[in-house]
């Protein structure tokens, strides 16, 4: 009756802690139905990442756990990049020579 349940529960919209892009593939055992398969390059939204043990996280639209041996956190400068104009700032800075 719980995997129904499972089935049933809307996914998980957050809050997240941050991202993981995968670096190892893990395949999880048949019988463990927690742990989340990793396939290198996946990007994982961070639930909860305690300081010991597993942390849990969401990939395609399946809430998990995985250890964080196989996953390097993605710095957020990265996930939501600032669009940043320098082409005004540029132009300010050059003097002007000869003129009074």
């Amino acid at each position: 009756d719980s995997m129904r349940m499972e089935d049933t529960m809307p996914p998980y919209t957050g809050p997240f802690c941050g991202k993981a892009r995968v670096h190892t593939d893990f395949t999880p055992s048949p019988y463990d139905k927690d742990s989340l398969k990793l396939r290198k390059g996946d990007i994982i939204d961070i639930i909860e990442k305690p300081p010991v043990g597993t942390w849990t996280g969401l990939l395609n639209n399946k809430v998990g756990s995985f250890k964080f041996i196989y996953v390097n956190i993605v710095p957020e400068e990265l996930e939501q990049p600032k669009k940043i104009r320098t082409q005004g700032k540029n132009r300010r800075l050059r003097p002007k020579i000869g003129r009074a």
